[in-house]
Parts: structure tokens; sequence; C-alpha cells
């Protein structure tokens, strides 16, 4: 069995689990970094970003424009998903999608390959990670670009830049079309956790709660011989999602783990805190406070909690929050109907009768104001200083960009970064000279070694530990990685008549083993081997075995052929 990494970046995983019967892709993944090396796109024109001079000096047939130490692509946006070839593609039977995150890189998976194989993926992933695509597809859509000479990507020029892109632009592709996306959402099945789903005959696989977000998942791979366990984006913290279930993870014969914390040195709880604290004292100050955030996950905490920090932080309650995004009422609303993948706690709430969250609350007493876009009814109603949830993180597309323009040269205002995949040091060059205070307090979730080394791994206490740093076995981006196989042997099923013909014989001393011959014919369908009753038809024999020259000779011999002579020449025999 073979371990290919696909994805350069851990906290990202594409791993493709191959042996002999099957190949299982577990998760797809794209590298939206790539935003970064872009100029940010503006809903109208930008006074910020207008007038900057071309990169090198004097060379207009390139799309490159010089902001202070960034180098800036002015050209129609690329992200860089995982490298795969689409014959490699045209093997895989099965594709894993553990998370929304993973699902937003589907669509190059399965849209432009010889794909053909099945895809699984839990009810929440597929319709929370179907508003993450809308809302990004409509950013990309307003962006109205011309494809420039894409010449600028020769490695002499890019190297060059001041700020280098983190991956080669040469891999980077356009975003997909929303038919793409619908046509790729459309493969999907859905599964629930524990549901055993049978690939091909070949394995078995079912996903398990990761209480990382609504209806994301671990991965239980069972083979006729092997268990294999998969552990993507993983939380055992409180939150509002499902608890991880650990139960099916212990005893692995191989245990996968990706997706670690980033920054483990920021604990999710003071992180908020610090947030929170941010926001009172802006609002004090008569600034204006943006978030900019995806539209799940982590949003349904700050969400809940906000109007309860901002009351006792003593801000009065006439000061709003809004949540602007293309994707807003659909989001909120699907988040109180999933009640069955929620925690316990919220599903008691759905007993009472309550909403799971207090979104709707929050709303009706004014607090919370919801709208899809910036036009409208929002100018019209906007208040300030405000609080303003919005996308996108990667500060190169969405609303984002524009609260950032019209609030960046006010020091009263403030700027906070929570999504831990979009560090601030990475998107917040081409603003560095605003007025702006911007922080970065990262909600990061996801498990680190504080808490997987004490007691996790002990736990589950697998045979074999397989991570992408620093663990008992390792894997690098590129390699395939050998997972050792517990047997050689297959099983094969014996068909009734077969057993009927089947005489025990005692072995030497050991009389409680029995040996007997079979004869018959090994069938292979949907990789389950099955010998049946030999009916006499005319099937070609397959010989197996060493063909000893002499032997062979003799028994030629029998069937009257004379004068053969054996000649050894090199490595081979000769008759």
């Amino acid at each position: 069995m073979e371990l290919i990494p696909l994805s350069p970046q851990p906290y990202r995983p594409c791993l493709l689990l191959k042996w002999t019967s099957a190949s299982i892709l577990l998760d797809c993944a794209v590298d939206m970094d790539a935003l970064s090396s872009f100029l940010p796109a503006a809903i109208c024109k930008s006074k910020l970003f207008s007038n900057l001079p071309m990169y090198p000096k004097n060379e207009p047939k390139y799309c490159l424009k010089r902001y202070g130490e960034h180098v800036l692509v002015d050209g129609p946006f690329e992200v860089h998903p995982a490298q795969i070839c689409s014959t490699l593609m045209n093997s895989v039977d099965a594709i894993l999608v553990s998370n929304w995150m993973s699902l937003l890189a589907l669509p190059f998976f399965t849209e432009e390959t010889n794909f053909s194989g099945v895809i699984y993926a839990t009810d929440p992933t597929l319709q929370l990670g179907r508003l993450v695509m809308e809302e990004l597809l409509d950013f990309f859509d307003r962006v109205d670009r011309e494809e420039w000479d894409y010449s600028w990507k020769k490695p002499g020029l890019f190297m060059s830049f001041p700020n280098v892109p983190a991956s080669d632009p040469r891999e980077w592709r356009p975003f997909y079309s929303r038919e793409q996306m619908e046509n790729c959402l459309a493969k999907v099945q859905r599964v629930s956790f524990r549901e055993p789903i049978n690939i091909h005959g070949a394995a078995t696989v079912a996903a398990y709660s990761s209480g990382y977000s609504i209806g994301s998942c671990n991965w239980i791979v069972r083979t006729e011989h092997e268990k294999i366990g998969y552990l993507s984006a993983t939380s055992s913290r409180n939150s509002h999602t499902k608890p991880v279930q650990w139960d099916q993870l212990r005893g692995c014969d191989a245990l996968i783990l990706t997706s670690i914390c980033r920054f483990p040195e920021h604990s999710p709880e003071t992180s908020v805190c610090h947030a929170f604290a941010v926001i009172a004292d802006t609002l004090k100050r008569n600034g204006s406070v943006l978030m900019p955030i995806c539209p799940t996950g982590v949003l349904y905490d700050l969400l809940e909690v906000i109007s309860m920090q901002l009351d006792q932080h003593d801000v009065p309650v006439d000061v709003p929050v809004y949540f602007i995004s293309p994707v807003a009422e659909s989001t909120l609303a699907y988040s109180n109907i999933y009640a069955e993948w929620l925690s316990e706690k919220k599903q008691n709430m759905v007993n009472i009768p309550e909403e799971p969250f207090k979104h709707g609350l929050t709303t009706r007493n004014g607090r919370l104001k919801v709208y899809d876009n910036i036009y409208g009814d929002f100018c019209r109603q906007m208040r300030t200083p405000c609080v303003i949830f919005t996308g996108h993180p990667s500060l190169r597309i969405g609303n984002a960009v524009h609260f950032l323009e019209m609030w960046g040269n006010d020091s009263k205002n403030a700027l906070i970064m929570t999504d831990p995949d979009y560090p601030i040091q990475n998107v917040y060059g081409p603003y560095e000279k605003l007025s702006i205070r911007a922080f970065f307090f990262p909600i990061e979730t996801r498990l680190d070694f504080s808490q997987l080394n004490p007691s996790i791994l002990p736990d589950l206490a697998p045979k074999l530990l397989v991570m992408p740093e620093n663990a008992r076995a390792t894997f690098r981006y590129g390699d395939t990685f050998t997972i050792p196989s517990t047997t050689k042997t297959k099983r094969v099923r014996l068909h009734p008549d077969t057993l009927r013909t089947i005489e025990l014989h005692g072995h030497r001393d050991h009389s409680d083993i029995g040996l007997s011959s079979l004869k018959g014919v090994l069938s292979v369908y949907d990789n389950i081997l099955e010998l049946n009753p030999d009916t006499g038809t005319k099937i070609r024999n397959v010989c197996v075995g060493k063909l000893h020259p002499e032997i062979f000779a003799q028994t030629l011999g029998k069937f009257g052929l004379r004068g053969i002579f054996l000649h050894y020449v090199s490595h081979k025999t000769l008759l």
C-alpha cells in the first residue's frame, strides 16, 4: 500500500492512497495563497491602486505593478490546486471529502480530468461548501480584468520580485466556472456518520465526526487485512459541532495525521477575548471594525457571542453588527436546520423548542443585520460606528477590499483577521501604508501537539503513525510513502459445491491441522476472489510456478517427442 502526498501544505491535505485493488483520494486541496500575488480588486475605481508604476520599469507588456516592496499582478485571479495529472485521476476509484475546505477544491479534480469514480461527503459539507463556492464565484465574477501576456510567469522574472510567490505561478489556474461547480457537486454522494460504504469490493470506508465544522469528518478505510485511519482537520475543543468520534480510530494498522494547528501559540479562547476587547475599544473610540471571514465555520460562534460580549463591554445596543455575503441568509438558515450534526447542547435546544443558534434572536432585537450585498438597502441603512463581517479574508476580492479603502485612512478604525489560513503577514502587504489598525488573532481550533502527544495518540495507539513532520514516520510532498502490509495473502471464497469435494488429511503429527487439494475455476470480479467448481467447460489453464527443463523434456518424451536436447545459454535454456 502506497501513500502519495499531492499537496505541499500539510494543513491543506490531498493524499492518494493506493494498493493493488484500488486507489482512494483523501481530500482535495487548493492553495488560495496565490491570491496574495495579485492586485486587490476594488468594486469601483481604486484611489489606492490606480496609478501604480509598472514592473519592470517601462515594460507595459507585463501586467505587473509595483507598490512599495511588493510586485502585484494586475490580471485575472488564479489559484494553485494540488498538482495531479488527468491520467492519474482516471485510476482513482473514490474521493473522500472531509470538510468544506476540501469540497472547495473538488471541481479542479473532477471536471478537467478523466475521473470517473465516486465522491463521498456528508450533507452539511456538501451544502455549506456549496455556499463558500458560490460566494467566491460571485466575488470573482465582479472582477473585470483583461487577459495579459503570461510571460511574467517566467522564473527569471517572478523570482526577481521583492515578494517572491510562495508557489510556482506556472502551476496556477483560473478558478472554475459556475457550470463546472454544478456538474461537480451533482456527482457527490451523501453519507452519514458511521455509515459503511463499499468501494468496488476492495475496501469499506466510513466517516466519523472530526469536531472541526458542521459535518466535517475523519475516515476509516478497511481493506481485507488492514485498517487505515485518516485524520483530517480535527478539533477536540467544545464548540457548536458534534464532538469528535474517537472510538473507531483506536488500534489502526496505520493512522494518517494531517491538518495540524498552524498557530499553536494562539489558543482560540485567548484570540476571541483579544478580538472582542479590540472591537469594544474601537467602537468606544467611535471607530468601526472590519472582520474579513468565510461564510461558515467559526463565523457561527462569533455571531452568537458578539451581542453578549458587546453588552458586557457596555457598548450601546444601537451599535449595529453587519453580516454581508451573497449567501448570508442561506448559511445562517443551514446552521439552524442541521441540528443532528451539532453538539448535544445545541440538539437539546431544538427539543425545547429553540433555535440552536441565536442568529435569529440577535436579528430580531436589531443588533445583527444581514445583507447580501453593499448596494441598495445597505447603502441607505448603514450606520457607523459598526462591526462588519464580510469576505474575503484574502483581502484581494470581495467587500473587504471596499471597506479597507473606505476606512483605511482613519486610525480610529480596526481590521481584525481571525482566519489562520490567511495570516496577516501574507495578505496585508498592499495596505501596510494605511492608518487603520490591523490585528491578527487566529482562531485556530485544529489539533496541536500539546493535545496529541499526552493523551490522544497514546489512547488511539496506532501500529504506525504517518505525519507530515516530526513524527515516527514522515511523508513529504512529491514522495511516495509505503505503508507496510500486515499480510501477503488474499482471502478466497469457496463455492458450496467446491466445499463438498474437500477431503481433509492429517498433517504429519498435528492432528488438529487438515490439508486438502482443491480443483476449480478461480473467478475474480469486483475485487472478490471465488473458487467455483470445475464444470468441465473449456477454460484455458493458467500455469503458475517454476518450470524445470529436465522434467519438461521427460514429459514431452512420454507424449512421443524424441530427440530433445537442452542447451544452456547464459540465463536461458533452449530445447
